[in-house]
């Protein structure tokens, strides 16, 4: 379907195993989207969500994610308000994960913030094998991924890839995260 408020567009289409989520200006605009969202999913049986484009919120990941799904990618749009609240679910099958772009703050850096996966990387049964932090990122915050891996699944390791654009890692970013078997390091990295 498409929805249409003003400026703000929201497409959404399927193609077999994948939803595809295109937007275009500020989607949390448009009335009702996260149902509207929902309402889509339960249509089809996707394993695959991508979200292109524009502006989303938390509530709206929330409304994509369900215990189907195995690929998550938002790495081309950006979430308004990217928190360690933004993931929450305790979606077991969930194995990779494209981070959302978030705002670019005075300084012109643009962080994954604190405890960014906290909810889903917790869930004793986690499958998540690889998170990819998109090129934008300027910044990994404090904690960002502390006690990625303690979960009680103890076969399931994970890679995480990092942007070139990385220039800064923040204190304890990966502290506790014991089953980490691979992060490759962007050239130019500052600290």
């Amino acid at each position: 379907g498409n929805y249409v408020t003003g400026n703000h567009t929201v497409n959404i289409s399927a193609d077999n195993s994948t939803l595809t989520i295109t937007v275009n200006g500020d989607a949390t605009q448009i009335a009702n989207i996260s149902q509207k969202i929902e309402t889509a999913i339960a249509g089809g049986n996707y394993s695959t969500i991508i979200v292109n484009g524009g502006q989303i919120n938390s509530a709206i990941v929330h409304s994509i994610t369900h215990s189907n799904l195995t690929t998550i990618d938002l790495g081309t749009t950006t979430v308004k308000d990217f928190n360690q609240s933004t993931f929450t679910w305790d979606d077991v099958n969930l194995q990779t994960i494209t981070l959302p772009l978030t705002t670019v703050d005075a300084e012109g850096k643009m962080t994954v913030p604190e405890y960014a996966l906290n909810a889903p990387l917790f869930n004793r049964d986690s499958q998540i094998t690889k998170v990819i932090i998109p090129e934008g990122y300027t910044n990994i915050g404090d904690n960002a991924f502390y006690g990625y891996g303690k979960s009680q699944n103890q076969n399931v390791t994970f890679t995480v890839t990092l942007p070139s654009t990385l220039k800064e890692i923040g204190t304890s970013a990966f502290e506790g995260a014991l089953q980490m078997t691979d992060v490759i390091l962007p050239e130019g990295l500052d600290t």
